[in-house]
């Protein structure tokens, strides 16, 4: 049988999400700009380098080829059907990783030390640690933890409860 229609279809979604993820990232910078002004009384300039989203989109291409291998090696018509729900997660997953990242790495650049995680769950909660240290922190340390996660970030420590 030809892989040709799968390849087609896994470029076109991967270019895609491509894009989304570049778009989210501008706006991620843009409001981690806006909230380190914001905390800090004082003009901020939008950092000149660039953020590196290659993890976040090395994850994207090994979950979707994933996805596109399960649907080429069933026989059944419907299972494009039966996945689309996976590449709806996906999706949601990957944007909103790239948006805490790229907001995250602009108060990195900007000097920031530390981020508060405001979960949304009290699993993801005890999952993950609410203080990411911004001199070592990993892509697995920031929200999105999960598909259509709630969790979200902040640089200024009055916002979340608890204690360092």
């Amino acid at each position: 049988k030809s892989h040709l229609p799968y390849q087609y279809a896994q470029e076109l979604i991967l270019n895609k999400a491509y894009n989304v993820i570049e778009s989210i990232s501008v706006k991620a910078i843009n409001d981690s700009v806006y909230d380190l002004i914001k905390l800090h009384d004082e003009d901020i300039e939008r950092p000149l380098e660039a953020i590196d989203l290659t993890e976040i989109k090395a994850e994207m291409e090994i979950s979707l080829s994933n996805i596109f291998n399960d649907i080429e090696c069933s026989v059944s018509t419907d299972t494009f059907d039966k996945n689309e729900y996976r590449l709806l997660y996906l999706l949601d997953y990957i944007q909103r990783k790239a948006y805490w990242y790229s907001y995250i790495r602009v108060g990195q650049l900007l000097g920031e030390k530390k981020a508060y995680v405001i979960f949304n769950s009290d699993a993801d909660k005890e999952e993950h640690d609410v203080i990411i240290n911004l001199d070592e922190f990993t892509i697995t340390d920031i929200p999105s933890y999960h598909s259509f996660c709630k969790c979200r970030i902040t640089f200024d420590k009055s916002e979340y409860k608890g204690g360092e």
